[in-house]
């Protein structure tokens, strides 16, 4: 879906929103799929009603200010001003508590609640006419560790962990142990619980 979707071209908000819709995975999973095609920056999902970050997937090693998971986007930034159906790919920026910043290219579209958007340490998309760059940030502080997964992945896996089981998402599916762990069990019947043992739509509990 992916190859078919992104093709060779850089990935964009446009994207990220096109998987959300179209396939089964979770917003976050989509997130962390596309952030494998990223050389450097994030791929993010903005909450519009309260100006947000709700999921944030990481790549690369020169990120040292960056969109994080529940964190607020900063009060100046030009992605509070998108309106349903708007897109915006422009050099911008973000800022931190401690007012730290760093410049991004972003590519970016917004719907009713949502703003989907790819931020890029480097043009991706063209849009400095003499792709001038910028100077080389701080080392991210994001792990990089090896992975053995039941998948059969083994390897080196970058990134921040799930913030629910604290291991790293697998980069060769984009999940994590929870994932796979609700992805087995099903929804009790009577008591609504999730289980892995049900019965005639009953967990162990209600039988």
């Amino acid at each position: 879906m992916l190859d078919d979707l992104v093709g060779t071209g850089p990935i964009t908000g446009e994207d990220l929103k096109t998987l959300v819709a179209r396939s089964a995975a979770s917003g976050p999973a989509c997130a962390i799929a596309l952030s494998n095609r990223l050389p450097s920056g994030a791929v993010v999902i903005i909450d519009r009603a309260h100006a947000r970050v709700i999921h944030s997937a990481l790549r690369g090693d020169s990120l040292k200010v960056y969109p994080w998971k529940h964190g607020d986007v900063p009060l100046d930034h030009p992605l509070l001003t998108l309106k349903p159906g708007d897109t915006m790919t422009r050099k911008t920026h973000w800022s931190d508590e401690w007012k730290r910043r760093q410049d991004f290219y972003v590519s970016a579209v917004a719907t009713e609640k949502r703003v989907y958007a790819v931020f890029s340490t480097s043009d991706l998309w063209g849009v400095d006419k003499l792709h001038g760059g910028q100077a080389s940030p701080e080392k991210s502080a994001a792990p990089r560790l090896g992975k053995l997964c039941r998948c059969g992945f083994a390897g080196t896996a970058v990134g921040w962990p799930c913030d629910t089981c604290r291991h790293q998402f697998c980069p060769r599916f984009g999940d994590c142990d929870c994932q796979r762990r609700d992805d087995v069990q099903g929804t009790c019947n009577s008591c609504f619980c999730k289980a892995p043992d049900l019965e005639d739509g009953l967990c162990s509990g209600c039988r």
